[in-house]
């Protein structure tokens, strides 16, 4: 099977303006890049004053406690090194390895919006800059150097933000993204994302897409596939060689496709992996197992699973049911992460974070729970701190 690289995956999409597909383009405005100049609303600021400082931690991650408070905590133990209470709702963490800082989002309803905060952390957590009220629901992405807001309100818009998380000029208008990832060095960023709800008539698509030349005029292209109906879907990364998998879960079971110039070649079917009212709900791709992470929420059944397997099995390696339900969502997934610096696999549910070891090979993927590991007061999403040295 072809492998995908970067310059094969610009291949796979080009310019909305010039961009044929099979079928007639989603109705959700997907693949089109428009210029909006307009002002943003803006908020004082009220973050707290800091909480008390902790200690660095060499493998750290961040999420939240059972409060929804701000936390820094142990990869290997899941100990709280330091809490940082917040004004808001916290709806997404982010790290920026490139600025070597947290970004938060905070919501304060549908009223008053979203904003993005810049905090770093050395032992405690500092602020350092608060983005203006920006509408609806907001994820954020850092690629390269460059940090882009995604605000959902009465349609999906994208915002780069400078340093100081002020808005630069220009946006563009997608498909809300089922998955998102950063793409290529620093110096040509993009993301690669999933519209998983894009439609024509009754038909359903999964519509990939890629963003780039963000600025004044966005680069926007897209292609898409037709899929069956009550189909949840999420795209499965590899960031290492870029390769990436589109999985579909349906009744009947889950499709694995590989994304590769030609369109989406199978890449697995499996079975048992589905009930009623199933849903994808976090994925992650593990580069030493060489296989894919999908996180499967069952409302029918008494356990949401983790499944494992490599793409081309037969059927996954492994499925693991978790002590808590994972939380349903149609954005892309901050609940299923892998620190591969150390093998450890956290997956956030409703009732802690759960960490999982990786312990099997190419040929034979395994994971096994951390031992030692005690994560029941720390929720998602969560977010690793990471060198700049990895940043993308």
């Amino acid at each position: 099977m072809e492998k995908p690289t970067s310059s094969l995956l610009a291949l796979l999409f080009v310019p909305a303006a010039v961009l044929a597909c099979d079928a007639d383009p989603p109705t959700e405005d997907v693949g089109t890049a428009r210029v909006d100049d307009g002002p943003s609303r803006e908020l004082p600021p009220d973050i707290r004053a800091d909480a008390p400082a902790g200690w660095p931690v060499p493998r750290a991650a961040f999420g939240l406690d059972e409060s929804g408070d701000l936390v820094v905590f142990d990869v290997d133990t899941g100990s709280v090194r330091a809490v940082h209470p917040l004004a808001w709702v916290i709806t997404d963490l982010c790290w920026d390895a490139h600025r070597q800082r947290l970004l938060v989002v905070e919501k304060n309803g549908w009223v008053d919006g979203s904003r993005v905060h810049a905090l770093r952390y050395d032992g405690q957590f500092v602020h350092e800059s608060s983005s203006p009220a920006l509408p609806g629901d907001v994820r954020v992405v850092v690629t390269g150097s460059r940090v882009l807001a995604v605000a959902d309100e009465y349609g999906t818009e994208w915002r780069e933000l400078d340093e100081h998380l002020e808005p630069r000029a220009g946006r563009a208008y997608t498909g809300l993204p089922a998955s998102l990832y950063a793409l290529g060095p620093s110096e040509s960023p993009a993301v690669f994302a999933l519209n998983a709800r894009a439609r024509v008539g009754s038909d359903s698509f999964d519509e990939l897409f890629v963003l780039s030349d963000f600025g004044p005029e966005w680069m926007v292209g897209s292609v898409s596939h037709p899929k069956r109906p009550h189909t949840s879907s999420r795209v499965v990364f590899d960031a290492s060689s870029e390769r990436s998998w589109l999985a579909r879960l349906h009744p009947q079971g889950l499709d694995l496709f590989a994304v590769v110039k030609e369109g989406l070649a199978p890449a697995g079917a499996w079975v048992g992996v589905s009930s009623l009212g199933a849903s994808l709900e976090g994925v992650a791709f593990d580069p030493d197992q060489e296989a894919v992470v999908l996180g499967v929420a069952h409302p029918a059944r008494p356990a949401d699973e983790l499944v494992l397997g490599a793409p081309g099995q037969a059927q996954p390696a492994v499925v693991v049911s978790l002590g808590g339900r994972l939380r349903r969502s149609p954005w892309f997934s901050r609940d299923v992460v892998l620190d591969s610096s150390g093998a450890v696999l956290l997956v956030a549910t409703e009732r802690g974070i759960e960490a999982f070891r990786t312990t099997g090979t190419s040929h034979a993927p395994a994971v096994e729970r951390a031992a030692g590991f005690d994560g029941a007061q720390l929720r998602g999403p969560v977010a690793l701190r990471e060198p700049a040295s990895e940043s993308r």
